[in-house]
């Protein structure tokens, strides 16, 4: 063979390795947000089939999987203030400014929603936008359960007290329901307390999918002390001082009380008060929150009402139910958690026969639709229940004599996709659920293509008529006509007219939570294949090939500026980073690629004389108080950097100089114990998702960085959108 023959037969060797390397199957993920820009690229979809980029991405009919790409950046950079999910109204058809956001009361279950939405997303395409989603949102909602200060008491919504004015308006100081300025990891905040029940189920079933979409440990851990901390709470039975305000009249008394959470923020004069309607049994709480199927238990504690019947609150068994079963799926096998484990499981197994009776016993109170919400917050947790209880007597249990006999039944011809796809991906073996996921996936087709507006509905002469519910269809509206909303699914689907709201917007939460439940369930089907989302691209650094572990987070650098390579056209990724690069690292990564320190005055450090390359760098790295130098008035420019020195300088850059991690645990890592002098800062590393280790459960604390390793570092410290492998 010639050489020609010989080197064509190589690069077509390379090519048909490469293609499937990259895009097996032409199958690729997305690795940013649609329209995001990083340097001088813009996010566009990758065409893995034809081999080319898209300019005008298609998401109207039949395209499902770019109508939620499309979602996506409408929903994150417009309609999630402090990382919370709201509508908002803006100051013109632009949407480029808010006028006010809406919808304040409900981010919790919410944002749970889109956490949820991601995880399965993650699930269904491993695409790393959605991983950096579910990370970020789980430390939004992991803020929320830890700014009121009370165990298992969750904020509807919480926002630095520095935020911008429309931000901070959704949190007046007037209101009773707002706290203003709570410390909380260095930084103030504002929060919304008042806490209802809804809010949880939104924000439990977030978690539940996110500690199973996630290996990641330190993530694992963080979900799974906020579920056991609020489980422990819940099944706690203590002797409360309660002010009482039965039929108007109030009185103080020391009552027995369990399922409950409390707020301390929110009690007047340190005492929660409760107001009971003895017709309904119904009770509304300040300071806490109960969570009673069986109210009329601890309301015959009240003098002289000892004659209460028996009231039965089925949804409220159901969200019982499902907390402690997602508390006991989050602590199986954990070691540490032994006991705590088998402390849950006894409750539960304790409860689960009357939990089940009163599910069994759940009733439509809807009437013309005026409590269609108290539907979602019954399916959000069953889907829990159902989905993880392991026991196949019990879960055949659930699944017939709650969800079949008693749900279901109640929303079947409602049009509702998700109600339909949590009955269809829950129901027992041998149910035929073909029909109903087909006549629901062609519901969800026809979902309004983003933005979603708040235009106005009149379908008067399209509907007929509900003769007993006036103003009402008297069938479900299609998707396609059905007047907009924050959560669509929650809202009755017969409404006949609406005004809308001028220049207001929904985020498409309903959409993108249905759509990504249907995917994971393969309910739909993919109709984009071999497309993602990327950053187009070319190999800068002749020794980081495309195939290259690390290329992402170095090519990520280098749109970014922290780099420039160490030569020309070469990166050098297994050298190792010394003191003095990672000076002008942290310093590019913190102010920009463009940013060049002030001129140096060699007098800082004995050994960085002014002619040194990196003396300003290293010069400005300290008088930001990110480094006091290696001892003895140096800086040991030439010496590499550990594993251990890197953790403390990247929170530093992050947090600020004043910065101080948490005390640690020393259970992180097995060769950090907490008496290591890094130890805090490794383990606050990991917590923040920075790094998972360097293997076999141990951090290598005193192994020095290559390059290649600290373009991960800085990647994910500065948050920095990885480009895919083109």
């Amino acid at each position: 063979m010639s050489k020609l023959l010989k080197l064509t037969a190589a690069v077509v060797l390379f090519g048909l390795i490469y293609s499937t390397f990259v895009f097996a199957d032409a199958q690729c993920s997305d690795t940013c947000q649609l329209g995001q820009v990083a340097g001088d690229a813009t996010c566009q979809l990758w065409d893995g089939i034809g081999g080319h980029w898209v300019d005008d991405i298609d998401d109207g009919p039949g395209q499902l999987h770019n109508r939620a790409r499309v979602y996506l950046p409408w929903l994150r950079e417009r309609l999630m203030p402090a990382g919370g999910v709201m509508s908002a109204v803006f100051a013109d058809a632009s949407y480029q400014t808010v006028s006010a956001y809406s919808g304040v009361r409900d981010p919790a279950i919410w944002t749970g929603a889109y956490l949820a939405s991601e995880a399965l997303r993650y699930m269904v395409t491993g695409a790393p936008d959605a991983e950096a989603q579910l990370v970020e949102t789980l430390q939004v909602l992991h803020r929320w359960w830890n700014i009121p200060g009370d165990l298992g008491y969750l904020a509807r919504f919480a926002a630095p007290a520095s935020s911008p004015a429309e931000i901070l308006a959704t949190l007046p100081a007037g209101d009773d329901e707002v706290h203003i300025n709570r410390p909380y990891d260095g930084v103030l905040w504002n929060w919304r307390g008042d806490v209802s029940r809804d809010q949880y189920q939104g924000v439990m079933l977030g978690y539940a999918l996110a500690y199973e979409a996630t290996t990641d440990l330190a993530l694992r851990e963080l979900i799974r002390t906020d579920v056991v901390e609020f489980a422990e709470q819940l099944m706690g039975r203590e002797r409360r001082d309660v002010a009482l305000i039965v039929n108007g009249q109030r009185t103080l008394l020391s009552m027995d009380l369990e399922n409950v959470v409390y707020s301390t923020s929110d009690m007047l004069d340190g005492v929660p008060t409760l107001e009971i309607d003895l017709g309904s049994q119904d009770v509304q709480g300040h300071g806490l929150l109960v969570f009673w199927p069986y109210p009329s238990e601890f309301l015959r504690q009240i003098p002289g009402l000892g004659w209460l019947p028996d009231v039965e609150l089925p949804t409220q068994a159901i969200q019982l139910a499902a907390i402690f079963r997602v508390a006991l799926e989050v602590t199986d096998g954990i070691v540490g958690y032994e006991q705590r484990h088998q402390t849950l499981a006894h409750y539960y197994d304790q409860h689960f026969s009357e939990w089940l009776d009163t599910a069994s016993n759940w009733e439509n109170t809807n009437t013309c639709g005026s409590s269609y919400h108290g539907l979602d917050i019954a399916f959000m947790p069953m889907f829990n229940w159902a989905r993880l209880e392991p026991d196949p007597i019990r879960r055949n249990q659930i699944q017939g004599d709650v969800l079949e006999s008693r749900l279901w039944p109640a929303v079947e011809v409602d049009k509702n996709a998700f109600f339909a796809f949590i009955y269809a991906s829950q129901a027992r073996l041998g149910i035929d659920v073909s029909g109903i996921v087909a006549a629901h996936a062609e519901q969800l087709s026809g979902f309004p293509i983003a933005p979603n507006e708040a235009v106005s509905v009149d379908l008067r002469d399209l509907y007929p008529e509900d003769p007993d519910c006036p103003g009402q269809s008297a069938i479900a509206v299609d998707v396609s006509e059905r007047v907009p909303a924050t959560f669509m699914w929650e809202r009755q689907p017969w409404k006949l007219q609406d005004p809308g709201v001028r220049n207001g917007l929904y985020g498409g939460i309903d959409y993108l939570l249905a759509y990504w439940m249907g995917r994971y369930f393969d309910f739909i089907a993919e109709d984009a294949p071999g497309t993602c989302l990327a950053y187009p691209s070319a190999a800068r650094f002749e020794d980081v090939p495309y195939w290259f572990w690390a290329w992402p987070h170095i090519e990520a650098i280098a749109i970014a500026g922290i780099t420039t390579g160490c030569g020309p056209n070469w990166y050098c990724p297994t050298n190792l980073v010394s003191r003095a690069e990672m000076a002008a690292f942290l310093l590019r990564g913190i102010h920009g690629g463009g940013y060049s320190p002030p001129v140096p005055t060699g007098t800082r450090f004995s050994d960085v004389p002014t002619s040194f390359w990196a003396a300003g760098w290293i010069e400005q790295l300290a008088t930001e108080g990110i480094t006091l130098g290696c001892g003895g008035g140096r800086y040991c420019p030439e010496n590499t950097v550990t594993r251990a020195e890197m953790a403390v300088f990247l929170l530093r850059s992050k947090y600020g100089s004043a910065y101080q991690p948490p005390p640690a645990t020393g259970t992180r890592f097995g060769d950090v114990p907490k008496t290591y002098w890094a130890a805090s800062w490794i383990e606050k590393l990991a917590a923040d998702g920075i790094t998972t280790g360097c293997g076999g459960a141990n951090y290598c604390p005193d192994n020095s960085v290559t390059r290649a390793e600290m373009a991960v570092f800085l990647a994910r410290t500065f948050n920095l959108p990885l480009p895919p492998r083109p």
